[in-house]
């Protein structure tokens, strides 16, 4: 799935088999995309992806008192809301985001494809806006 919002744009591949689904989530002005992995997605879900960008020293955080936000911020509350998260876990909250302690996060500066084939090698089909393919390579 691709979705964009002004300066970040997203795209999402689903493996069902292997469960696990990744993002690679571009932002303007920046030559490496973030590239998330998440694994145990039918457990975990989508909502992984916030723990997981807000765990990286790379991903702006900033929330001042006076109630501004860094794009990044702005960025994730608009995908949260997009993704349909508010209906299950209410609002985007950057300071409620919880880890998991037991797990990694998975957060490369990377392009997905170059992730996947480092990750797990060639031959993995992905789904991408409903069409099947190898390693996300649309010919």
């Amino acid at each position: 799935m691709l979705w964009s919002m002004s300066r970040y744009a997203v795209q999402s591949f689903n493996n069902m088999k292997m469960d696990i689904k990744i993002f690679e989530i571009r932002k303007e002005f920046h030559e490496l995309p973030w590239t998330v992995i998440i694994f145990n997605h039918s457990k975990v879900g989508d909502r992984q992806l916030f723990s997981d960008l807000f765990s990286t020293q790379s991903w702006d955080k900033y929330r001042g008192e006076d109630g501004v936000v860094s794009d990044d911020v702005r960025f994730c509350i608009n995908y949260w809301n997009e993704l349909g998260m508010v209906e299950k876990y209410g609002p985007f909250v950057p300071e409620c985001i919880q880890f998991d302690e037991d797990r990694m996060p998975a957060v490369y500066r990377s392009t997905a494809d170059k992730v996947l084939m480092q990750k797990f090698g060639a031959g993995h089909k992905f789904e991408i806006d409903g069409m099947v393919v190898d390693n996300f390579i649309v010919q």
